[in-house]
């Protein structure tokens, strides 16, 4: 799909949802260069959300981390097919395949793009899920060759008919610890209002 027309689409999103039931907050914490935005993933709209709070706050569209299933359409819009355990038998194939995918995540971060990665990797509703930490800790890794990587997280808090998008402080890391990935799943619950 061309980008003008990814723009349009989303930026009809923004405007129908920031009229009727998305708030965004902390948005100026957004950097204005690459970064790669961790939100919390409790609903099949957090994906819509999330761009249309890029959209609308920044005028940029993001690149999607994503399992295979989801439609064609999502492809469209600048999603990237990762393969998690569950998707596929074969090791070798997810290795083979998720080598290419976090490539091209650090080319598009070299040229100054946004990579949205749901760190639980697949949706949580009502509670904060463990954090699957390997897709951080490839980026982290390519900061050799790509140079620094700065990582966004992002709350997502749904409460009947509104929904608030929440951004976090902006980190980078030289390493990723476990005592890290904790600290990030605490404040990805704080954000999205729910329990830890």
């Amino acid at each position: 799909m061309k980008p003008s027309l990814c723009k349009l689409i989303v930026s009809l999103l923004d405007c129908t949802l920031a009229k009727s039931i998305a708030s965004y907050e902390n948005t100026e914490r957004l950097p204005s260069g690459p970064y790669v935005l961790l939100p919390k993933h409790s609903s099949h709209l957090d994906i819509l959300l999330e761009g249309a709070m890029l959209y609308g706050s920044q005028g940029r569209l993001g690149h999607y981390l994503m399992k295979p299933s989801l439609p064609r359409a999502f492809q469209w819009l600048g999603g990237i097919s990762v393969y998690r355990s569950k998707d596929t038998n074969s090791r070798r194939a997810l290795l083979a395949n998720n080598e290419q995918v976090f490539a091209e995540a650090g080319r598009l971060l070299s040229n100054g793009e946004i990579i949205v990665m749901h760190p639980e990797g697949t949706r949580v509703s009502g509670g904060m899920g463990e954090l699957r930490t390997g897709g951080i800790r490839m980026l982290i890794e390519m900061q050799e060759t790509i140079g620094p990587v700065t990582f966004v997280p992002l709350g997502i808090e749904y409460r009947a008919l509104r929904v608030a998008l929440r951004v976090g402080r902006p980190r980078t890391y030289s390493l990723f610890w476990n005592d890290d990935a904790e600290r990030l799943r605490k404040e990805l619950a704080f954000l999205s209002g729910v329990g830890s």
